[in-house]
């Protein structure tokens, strides 16, 4: 019988790029992967976070961003609402909140001579802003400008805005 031949190890060079773990990264970041498209395999971490079915992981779920400035005797909101047509959103105020809701649903199609193309979305939104102060709803006002909404509600009990001071404080 034979032998089996062996082969000299390579040596590997002490200067290579990558640190040692770099192998260990990469299949970590698989696994990670490779888990969170798995509904079967899910660890303890994953059962603290809302699932979606099966059905519900192809639509899209964003909430419209938000930014809610206090002016002293009126709030001002603005919402990113792009895609939606300003006649599709609906407003409702009331003495301590603000609620915007919207959906848009577009349909195209193409008639060629050896094929039908159909497309169809839809987008829908609905969040509810809490202000912090009791606001005058009938009084707010809203208008759409390049895919933002803009809305301006005026305070029940108005009050001065203090000058104060901004100190620059640097980080260590």
């Amino acid at each position: 019988m034979s032998k089996p031949q062996s082969y000299p190890k390579k040596k590997v060079k002490e200067d290579h790029f990558l640190p040692t773990g770099m192998d260990d990264i990469f299949d970590n970041f698989r696994r990670d992967i490779e888990n969170a498209f798995s509904p079967w395999r899910r660890s303890v971490w994953d059962l603290s976070f809302p699932r979606f079915s099966v059905e519900d992981e192809d639509l899209e779920i964003r909430l419209p961003l938000c930014d809610l400035v206090d002016k002293g005797n009126k709030y001002e909101i603005s919402l990113e609402v792009p895609g939606i047509d300003k006649e599709k959103i609906k407003i409702n105020a009331k003495k301590n909140s603000l609620m915007v809701s919207g959906e848009q649903t577009e349909k195209k199609e193409e008639k060629k001579e050896n094929y039908i193309h159909n497309e169809r979305s839809y987008k829908s939104f609905e969040r509810e802003i809490p202000l912090p102060e009791e606001v005058i709803a009938s009084k707010a006002e809203a208008e759409m400008k390049n895919g933002v909404l803009h809305v301006t509600i005026p305070k029940k009990e108005p009050k001065k805005l203090e000058d104060t001071e901004v100190t620059t404080v640097n980080i260590k």
